[in-house]
């Protein structure tokens, strides 16, 4: 009981956390990826070890102290800051001779291809140097010519007359040329504030790039509701250091030019990245390593005892629904939503309860275990069984979303306003409804049918995903959290009996060591994968639409196939085996239904 409440304290808590720290969903998807296949290495290690030292009390202290170490190390990793996503600014700065547009470069190239860009210019000023003087030639006695007109580009205009002290020429209005041939200039006034030009960009040429910019000259553009192509820009100046000014702002849609986001950091990312992953990667060998220890100690202290399994990993399920929404409500107590989250309590919590847990361990007896499975040999064995495979593969798309909704759902929920203690109760929700349903799990499965509940499974997934891309605000997420009894608990009860029917007894522990492989790492690993992927790609609404559809349509498949081609083979012998692990032979079953949290 004591481990699931530890181990429950962080869980919810462990994405949203690296969200605090600055990653990108990105890197949180190539994180959460990869540890399910890192943490593989865990069990194995520890039950070697315990196997050789003869003390697996001794090796599960260890884990459990070395768990507590580690998770604790990510409180120290170095922060990433980094400011609201912006596009990029661009200015037009228009001389004599062309009209450049310079883009901030946002950790983009200066690759911009041909294509229609709209773009509207306003806040145009005259902008010159301070030692500026009027150009020689003689001033146009005439005032500005009105829009539209086509006058020569080189002839100049009347500038006003400076103040007393003022040094600098100074135009009432600046004036844009649009050159549709040589030699003739289509004149546009743009005052400073008041006015703006639309501009559709047919062709645009790199002239210069720098770290900061990339200077492209206007070639080819047209005006809205024109049929007239200018080939380029010219401004008419009152002195050749002086230039026209003008924000730009892009309005096509969606936008091309300013799409690049520019994301201003403070910190290094690179060293916050390796130094999290590696300290998270050694950090999740030990969870899994503990509670396969801890299952094998508590089987032989239920066999020597006399006592029911079922109900000890009952208790520790009920354990896992009770300290998360109470450490995410003193996380939020010392929480300045949105701009600081502190999630020390959470890891406070977490290591006081590990400490409990490891003198508790202390005291309990254990006993030494020879068997050593001859791995690779038996794994060939379990997969000539084609139904086998099959139930594999059902397994494998269960924890593919299993995954998606255990990596992303905190984060999606969390952008809604969800606070700390939501995401805390989101774990109770789902606890609370199982435990009903766990204490007469035998009789729902025998009654039902194992392939029945995964299909089951599937298509409650479909529902609670469909659940999840329209709800209206975070707290409805509960609805939807209770329905994991269907595709966690009782799914994976369901899996453990059909392992132990299709496999023959000496395979079993092979048999069902690939069934957690499948669901707890590979399908959660592919799957964190694929949804980060799809919510980065095509938001969060249409990857859980995705999901649901995948769900649904891998359920109807199952559901065809197990019923018009596997059921009809099914062979006395098989529906014996069954009758005899949910009815007389419970200790069987009992050895390997663990609900992996």
């Amino acid at each position: 009981m004591w481990t699931g409440i530890t181990f429950g304290c962080i869980w919810p808590f462990l994405t949203v956390h690296m969200k605090s720290l600055g990653f990108t969903l990105e890197e949180i998807t190539i994180i959460n990826m990869v540890i399910p296949f890192t943490s593989l290495l865990g069990p194995p290690c520890a039950g070697a070890l315990a196997a050789k030292l003869g003390r697996r009390r001794l090796v599960l202290v260890l884990c459990l102290l070395l768990a507590g170490i580690s998770f604790s190390a990510l409180l120290f990793v170095p922060p990433i800051y980094r400011q609201h996503p912006r596009s990029p600014t661009a200015t037009l700065t228009c001389g004599p001779k062309a009209g450049i547009i310079h883009l901030e470069r946002c950790n983009n190239r200066c690759e911009l291809k041909d294509h229609n860009y709209q773009l509207e210019f306003k806040n145009c000023i005259v902008s010159c140097s301070s030692d500026a003087q009027p150009q020689s030639q003689t001033p146009i006695a005439l005032p500005p010519p009105p829009e539209g007109e086509i006058v020569p580009p080189d002839a100049t205009i009347p500038e006003q007359k400076p103040e007393k002290n003022d040094t600098i020429p100074v135009l009432a209005k600046p004036i844009l040329c649009f050159n549709k041939r040589p030699h003739e200039c289509h004149v546009y006034n743009a005052s400073g504030t008041d006015e703006s030009v639309v501009l559709y960009l047919n062709h645009l040429f790199l002239v210069h790039s720098t770290d900061k910019e990339c200077q492209y000259q206007l070639r080819t553009f047209t005006r809205p509701r024109s049929s007239d192509i200018f080939e380029g820009m010219q401004c008419q100046l009152p002195s050749k250091l002086c230039h026209v000014k003008c924000d730009i702002t892009e309005t096509s849609k969606p936008a091309i030019m300013q799409s690049p986001q520019c994301i201003e950091t403070e910190g290094d990312p690179f060293l916050t990245f390796w130094l999290y992953f590696f300290i998270r990667v050694i950090a999740e060998l030990f969870p899994q390593s503990c509670l396969a220890l801890m299952d094998a100690i508590i089987l032989n202290m239920v066999h020597k005892h006399k006592g029911q399994y079922g109900k000890q990993i009952l208790f520790g399920i009920a354990a896992i629904g009770i300290f998360p929404p109470v450490v995410g409500f003193f996380s939020d107590l010392f929480s300045d939503p949105p701009y600081h989250m502190d999630y020390t309590p959470a890891f406070i919590t977490f290591d006081a309860l590990l400490l409990i847990s490891a003198i508790l361990v202390v005291f309990l007896d254990t006993e030494r275990t020879d068997y050593m499975p001859r791995l690779c040999k038996n794994v060939g064995k379990v997969l000539k069984n084609a139904e086998l495979v099959t139930l594999f593969f059902v397994i494998f798309i269960l924890g593919s979303q299993f995954g998606f909704i255990e990596t992303f759902l905190y984060l999606d929920l969390q952008s809604q306003g969800a606070s700390l203690f939501l995401l805390g109760l989101t774990l109770t929700a789902g606890v609370v409804p199982s435990l009903p349903f766990l204490f007469i799990g035998d009789v729902i499965v025998r009654k039902c049918g194992k392939a029945n509940l995964l299909i089951t499974a599937l298509f409650v997934y479909s529902l609670r995903f469909t659940g999840y891309a329209y709800i209206p605000g975070p707290w409805w997420a509960l609805l939807f959290e209770t329905l994991e009894v269907f595709t966690l608990n009782l799914m994976w009860l369901s899996t453990v009996t059909y392992c132990a029917q299709l496999s023959p007894r000496l395979l079993l522990p092979t048999t069902m060591g690939l069934a957690i492989v499948m669901h707890y790492n590979a399908g959660r690993g592919v799957g964190t994968l694929i949804g980060g992927y799809a919510m980065d790609k095509l938001g969060t609404r249409v990857a859980y639409q995705g999901s649901a559809i995948l769900s649904g349509c891998v359920g109807l498949i199952y559901f065809a196939i197990y019923h018009f081609h596997l059921k009809e083979k099914r062979t006395p012998n098989q529906l014996a085996m069954v009758t005899m692990l949910l009815g007389i032979d419970k200790k069987q079953m009992q050895l390997v239904c663990t609900v992996d949290q």
